[in-house]
Parts: structure tokens; C-alpha cells; sequence
């Protein structure tokens, strides 16, 4: 069984209380996600985790910053078991410049986020990311 390890990096603004999302089409759809990447060679998933979002958004990842928060397996039919790292990074940085992978970014509050269309194992994710940065009383329970 072959195995594939990969990133999922979640870019949260702590001043502005807002979260950087992705767009890309895939079969003529609109998806929103955060940053993601695989993990390449002998690389540590938070060394690919810098590197994606260097690649992805031209941000450096302050890595007393960044938090790791879950391990996600994912399985399919005839594909290779891809072990996801999941991460959140905290930035006060509000500029960055997307790569041709995407067609915009955008930064945006957790209901925001929560309204996108964007992927199953993604929405799961975002919800631990929430439930992280509240316990660090970076997120407000209340609503704006």
C-alpha cells in the first residue's frame, strides 16, 4: 500500500481575527481551501509546511507560530493512503502574493469561511482550527 504524506496549513491574521482562503476550479467548480502541499523527499511536514506556504502565498512561517494540530488519513479506492499534517499559523501580516495555482485569496471571518464551497475534509479540519484558537483565546465564541 502506498503512502503519501502531505500539509494542510491554516493561515489565521490574530489582528484582524480573519483566515486566508485559497481559490482554485477543479472541473469547472470554484474551491476554497487553505494552503496544502506534499511533503517531499526526507522533509519533516512542518519544514514542507514553510515551504508550501513560501511557494503558495510568498509568507514566511514564523514556526514559534505555527501549531500542529491533527494527523488526518485519508483513504480511497485504488489511491495511495494520504497522511495529512494539519497545521495553523498565526500572522500579523495582512499582504501576500498568490501563486498561478490559484485564482484569488482572500481573507476572511470564520462564518465566511464556513459559507465557501470548499472540501469535506477541509470543513473538518476548520473546525479543529476554531476549536484550537478559542482555547488560546485568539477566537471569540460571539459573533460580530
Amino acid at each position: 500500500m502506498e503512502i503519501k504524506n502531505s500539509i494542510e496549513c491554516w493561515i489565521y491574521h490574530y489582528k484582524m481575527k480573519k483566515f486566508l482562503m485559497l481559490s482554485i476550479e477543479e472541473e469547472n467548480t470554484l474551491f476554497w481551501k487553505p494552503v496544502s502541499g506534499d511533503v517531499v523527499g526526507d522533509e519533516t511536514p512542518l519544514v514542507a509546511t514553510k515551504r508550501a506556504v513560501q511557494k503558495e502565498i510568498q509568507l514566511k512561517v514564523n514556526v514559534t507560530k505555527t501549531f500542529y494540530l491533527c494527523k488526518q488519513q485519508l483513504k480511497k479506492e485504488s489511491a495511495p493512503v494520504i497522511n495529512k499534517n494539519v497545521y495553523v499559523s498565526l500572522t500579523d501580516i495582512q499582504s501576500v502574493s498568490i501563486s498561478k495555482s490559484y485564482l484569488e485569496s482572500k481573507w476572511l471571518t470564520a462564518d465566511e469561511v464556513k459559507a465557501l464551497p470548499f472540501y469535506k475534509k477541509n470543513q473538518e479540519n476548520f473546525e479543529k482550527v476554531q476549536a484550537y484558537l478559542k482555547s488560546l483565546k485568539l477566537m471569540s465564541f460571539d459573533r460580530n
